[in-house]
């Protein structure tokens, strides 16, 4: 399967435009587990490290590349500029379908389970694995049999505990941003700190 074929059929399951950070989470994860099953290879797709955890390389370009299959609309949003964009198929659910029935079979089970996380938990169960933790911003990697071990939790016991502060996750988003930006943070401000050992 290619990104465009992925990105179709976890929109054609889902029925409801998926913002661009959250698709970037379901495509990888997806991605995993379709390579666990042996439908997909870890070179299928290739990912970008990016501060919000791996981001499928041409998904920027994915409404271009797909000749009007896969369409995006701008959604006001006053905090997230960059998640001011929605993803949706003109594809049918049948016509997916009839292009890959083996992995909509599988996907068609394992959305259900991304679903129940909201983004920040898919960007921060995206940043423990291990290829995005050992690459910098910016390069590109493959999914590693590393990374395939490290399963996405798929049942958690949850305990209610009364917050002080609201949770809010375009606040836990921005967090995640923060923590994935750390090294390079930390490497300018060496930088300018001793700007003659460089």
């Amino acid at each position: 399967m290619t990104l465009l074929q992925l990105a179709n059929l976890i929109l054609a399951l889902d029925q409801h435009p998926i913002r661009r950070i959250r698709l970037a989470k379901l495509i990888y994860f997806t991605h995993k587990e379709l390579i666990r099953k042996g439908i997909m290879q870890p070179d299928d797709i290739k990912y970008l490290r990016m501060p919000l955890g791996p981001t499928p390389i041409g998904l920027v370009s994915l409404t271009e590349d797909s000749d009007g299959e896969i369409y995006s609309t701008k959604v006001p949003t006053p905090i997230l500029t960059y998640e001011s964009e929605e993803f949706s198929t003109k594809l049918t659910l049948q016509a997916v379908r009839q292009k890959a029935l083996k992995a909509s079979q599988i996907v068609e089970k394992f959305l259900p389970i991304l679903n129940k996380k909201t983004t920040s938990e898919l960007i921060k169960l995206s940043q423990r694995d291990p290829s995005w933790r050992t690459h910098h911003n910016g390069e590109h990697f493959t999914i590693t049999s590393n990374d395939l071990k490290n399963p996405l939790p798929r049942f958690q016991l949850k305990i209610n505990i009364v917050r002080h502060l609201p949770h809010n996750e375009a606040e836990a988003i921005q967090a995640a941003l923060l923590r994935g930006m750390k090294p390079d943070i930390i490497e300018e401000s060496t930088d300018l700190e001793y700007p003659d050992e460089n």
